[in-house]
């Protein structure tokens, strides 16, 4: 049986030739000078590894082979969402980056699949680029940020967006990707540690309360990080339902309704009693194998991490193969 990681991302070959060549994209590849680490400045300050599992599809093979994992979607990281760039280089950014995936996938499906991005600050570019990835692309699932530039991705003008999204069938990962500077996260790295479960619940909130659930009943979505904060203040949210008429506005059901329906959470919580605790609360069938692999916040060791639940065969098989071929394969 395959084991199947849904959460991994890359950097397209293209996109760091581009930026060792100082061209356009608004990123550069830099040395460190103490040990000689390749990694990306961006035009806003933002910094980014470059190791060459990043791009390497065949060094990645070797270490996903050390971690039991026989199959991986391949996304962009997060910093190559473009949101807060003009549109023309948003697009330009995704193409390269979905036609990277696509070579990938293409020359080697037996360990890679896709999942697409799109640039999401323009709903017509968004649709537009989400059409080509499905129909020519066969990608069944597309990666978007917590916020678009500031912006909610529950806000109203995305809704054709979504509208689309259901009508192709397809699976959407929710990274945390947000903006500016974080009051009292800058230190200790907290920015991570709070800041992706924080602005992941947040996402997930403005879904909810927005009524774009009620509207689009069979949207998808999987929450990394374990769902941030979600799957463990529902019963809050609930009781605010119930006690405040402010959250009333869009929906007619309990917020646990949409939470139950919509969402999807993958494995990563750095502890099993955690995640053991995520798998009783929403079911086997809404967890899925993740790593986050390559970056430093991965799980480094997820086939220990989900064999460690003590689960029954049929639900470890779900978690680690059968929920993502239903959600990302079509099968």
């Amino acid at each position: 049986m395959e084991i199947i990681d849904i959460h991994a991302h890359f950097l397209p070959l293209k996109f760091i030739e581009k930026a060792k060549k100082g061209e356009t994209f608004g990123a550069h590849l830099k040395t460190k000078p103490d040990n000689g680490e390749k990694y990306m400045i961006f035009d806003n300050g933002d910094y980014h590894p470059c190791d060459a599992v990043f791009f390497d599809m065949e060094a990645r093979k070797k270490e996903m082979d050390e971690q039991h994992i026989d199959l991986q979607g391949i996304s962009i990281g997060p910093r190559l969402l473009y949101y807060d760039a003009p549109l023309s280089l948003a697009k330009d950014v995704a193409e390269v980056s979905n036609d990277a995936i696509y070579e990938i996938v293409k020359n080697d499906s037996q360990r890679f699949f896709g999942v697409g991005t799109v640039p999401l600050q323009n709903t017509a570019a968004a649709i537009e680029e989400l059409r080509k990835i499905r129909y020519e692309y066969g990608f069944r699932s597309i990666q978007i940020g917590t916020e678009i530039n500031g912006s909610s991705i529950a806000d109203p003008a995305l809704f054709p967006f979504y509208e689309e999204v259901q009508k192709l069938g397809m699976t959407i990962i929710i990274h945390p990707f947000f903006y500016g500077p974080q009051k009292f996260l800058e230190d200790y790295y907290l920015v991570n540690f709070i800041g992706n479960p924080m602005y992941t619940t947040i996402a997930a909130a403005h879904l909810i309360f927005s009524g774009i659930l009620e509207k689009l009943p069979e949207l998808k979505f999987v929450l990394c990080h374990g769902g941030g904060f979600l799957p463990y203040q529902i019963a809050r949210f609930d009781h605010g339902y119930i006690e405040r008429s402010e959250s009333k506005k869009n929906i007619d059901k309990l917020p646990s309704y949409y939470f139950k329906k919509n969402f999807y959470f993958d494995t990563i919580l750095h502890d099993p009693v955690r995640t053991r605790a995520l798998v009783d609360l929403v079911g086997a069938d809404k967890v899925l194998l993740g790593t986050d692999y390559p970056y430093d916040m991965a799980d480094h060791d997820p086939y220990g991490t989900v064999r460690n639940l003590n689960l029954p065969e049929e639900d470890y098989i779900k978690i680690v193969n059968g929920n993502a071929r239903k959600l990302f394969l079509g099968e």
